[in-house]
């Protein structure tokens, strides 16, 4: 016999699960699309001078909205950090990177994951810097960033000494240093944004700069040969 009540049970429980579920994607849309607006009036005015009312325009919605997903700026840059920081390629470079046990691999993992980070972010981690400068607790975001890099850094370093393969001479705490200076954002976006640099080639230049630097390793670029004498410098804004 066929249970009728069963069946009406299970549509209403469907039908719940299918309007939770729209409503659920509705809300995620919506928030994509905010940071996306967010994403390029911060990086066109930069953040002191970038509104709620200026991102809700960029958007298409309205700016009770924008309150209503994420109540404050601040909190719209922390959601487009920790966007970015979901990219699947990252995260399986950081996964490659953590198992790996060859330092000099490690090294090169690194840099790899610099060409992908900044490649796609560069103009979010510089919007960090900028609000940084007028917010106090995004500035301890980006202090707790810069201790994350330079953890990695450190990390890289140990793996060299500990193996013997840096300089004679090198201690590792100036190793950490000069991979925690070569690796910042800033190198990327004078090299890349700036002087038009493509980032395969600002890969090809970090590792091959940080292997002399730490290894000893002859500064030798495989694509100098190819590469045009000079390039005219692109957009300063980060794309």
């Amino acid at each position: 016999m066929v249970d009728f009540h069963s069946m009406a049970s299970a549509k209403r429980t469907y039908r719940t699960h299918y309007r939770r579920n729209q409503s659920r994607l509705m809300v995620e849309g919506t928030r994509h699309v905010i940071l996306t607006g967010a994403r390029k009036v911060l990086n066109d005015r930069g953040y002191g001078a970038t509104t709620i009312e200026a991102i809700a325009r960029e958007a298409g919605v309205a700016a009770q909205t924008v309150y209503a997903n994420f109540g404050s700026k601040r909190a719209i840059l922390i959601d487009l950090l920790q966007l970015v920081q979901s990219d699947a390629e990252l995260l399986e470079i950081i996964g490659r990177f953590t198992a790996e046990v060859d330092p000099t691999k490690k090294l090169k993992l690194g840099v790899s994951f610099n060409r992908v980070f900044y490649g796609r972010n560069v103009d979010v981690y510089r919007i960090l810097v900028g609000a940084a400068a007028t917010d106090p607790k995004v500035a301890e975001l980006e202090l707790l960033a810069e201790a994350d890099r330079r953890r990695r850094c450190g990390s890289i370093a140990r793996g060299l000494a500990r193996a013997g393969v840096l300089i004679p001479g090198l201690p590792q705490r100036k190793a950490t240093d000069i991979l925690f200076a070569l690796t910042g954002a800033e190198v990327f976006h004078l090299l890349v944004t700036r002087s038009g640099w493509t980032a395969v080639e600002y890969e090809e230049w970090l590792l091959m700069t940080l292997e002399a630097l730490l290894l000893g390793k002859n500064l030798e670029s495989p694509s100098a040969a190819s590469r045009p004498a000079s390039r005219s410098p692109r957009t300063m804004k980060a794309r």
